[in-house]
């Protein structure tokens, strides 16, 4: 009764959806605890002799499940849909990537770190300028190389100018002390980091090294999941009280850092994340625009979301059993149900699926001119 309860919640498409929020009482008595169980023992078999990027992928599939009737859209009049089913990020985060184009008619130079697949970006291509350049860092070859593919059959002159297999560190300082490599600073138009900054050793250093590289009313993006009161940060957590604490330091402390970079623990005054960050970075070349997506993730079943806990920083990381990993974000979810708000939608383009809270940060940082 009182422990099950719908709430509406805001979307972008025609209908506004409900869910149910599962509470402690409600999860032990429908037994879903077993069904947890039984779900690690398959997901151990899933992950089972996979190197980190090998995962990392088969964890993003989940992500990137397709909208069947999104597939049929043009043979089915079926309205608005998700661009996928494993997120709703990707949906929140397009009408501010989208607006980075805006009054952009000559051809732009964009760098993508920690570029992925390119499906992201290819919900914004409309609004890329024909003739303009990509610059891409993606360790993941598969990946780079659909990107490479995507912009390819588009045409338009978009051109692929150079893409990079290194890890985002070993990117930045290739580019630091190289003077004749490409994209020179002062010359990028737009640069783009969704949901990468979990992988940078240096999180100032590497800010800086993105807002060097833009010319003067060049804009960068940055993305990335709220590790307080998320789901991923929540099982990265969770399962560091229990590991080698030494080990994860260095990761608990950039998460800590991009709190502070942007006054994320700030009081939310008009500009203090812009003052927050000229003082960190020493600089005052910069103005921000901080704003928060209340997204979710998504899965048909519980073994989904078991394997979603690897998204950020669990999954990042080797060196530790999987199956201790996946056996900590079910202890997660199991031991209180509403501190991940574990819930099943009832309505909307994902009835029926379970989904858990993963608020997302969209920042624009545009650099000035001096």
């Amino acid at each position: 009764g009182n422990a099950l309860q719908g709430e509406g919640r805001s979307y972008f498409y025609d209908r506004e959806p409900a869910m149910l929020k599962i509470s402690k009482e409600v999860f032990e008595a429908a037994g879903l605890a077993e069904q947890l169980e039984h779900y690690c023992h398959l997901l151990e078999l899933e992950f089972r002799g996979l190197d980190q990027h090998e995962l990392y992928q088969l964890v993003f599939s989940r992500l990137l499940k397709p909208d069947p009737f999104r597939t049929l859209a043009d043979a089915v009049a079926c309205g608005d849909r998700p661009t996928m089913l494993g997120a709703d990020e990707r949906d929140a985060l397009l009408p501010a990537l989208k607006n980075l184009f805006v009054r952009r008619d000559a051809p732009v130079t964009i760098m993508d770190l920690g570029a992925g697949d390119g499906q992201t970006v290819a919900l914004a291509l409309d609004h890329v300028p024909d003739g303009s350049r990509f610059y891409l860092e993606e360790p993941n070859v598969s990946y780079a190389g659909h990107y490479e593919k995507l912009i390819e059959s588009v045409g338009r002159d978009l051109v692929v100018a150079e893409v990079s297999h290194e890890t985002i560190d070993e990117y930045c300082h290739r580019l630091n002390r190289d003077e004749t490599a490409h994209p020179a600073p002062g010359t990028v138009d737009v640069l783009l980091a969704i949901h990468m900054v979990y992988f940078v050793s240096d999180l100032a250093a590497t800010v800086n090294f993105m807002l060097d590289r833009l010319r003067p009313g060049g804009q960068a993006f940055i993305v990335f999941a709220d590790a307080r009161r998320g789901f991923t940060g929540k099982c990265f957590a969770n399962f560091a009280k229990t590991a080698d604490a030494q080990r994860y330091r260095a990761h608990q402390a950039a998460q800590q850092e991009l709190a502070h970079l942007f006054a994320l623990n700030g009081d939310g005054a008009r500009g203090a994340a812009t003052e927050k960050l000229r003082q960190r970075l020493g600089r005052s070349d910069v103005e921000v625009v901080v704003n928060t997506d209340p997204t979710r993730l998504f899965g048909n079943d519980l073994g989904d979301l078991l394997a979603l806990g690897f998204l950020t920083g669990l999954g990042g990381l080797a060196g530790d059993s999987i199956r201790d990993k996946i056996a900590s974000v079910k202890d997660l979810i199991s031991r209180d149900p509403a501190a991940v708000e574990l819930a099943l939608e009832t309505s909307g383009p994902r009835e029926g699926m379970w989904s858990v809270l993963e608020p997302q940060y969209v920042i624009v940082i545009t650099r000035l001119s001096q």
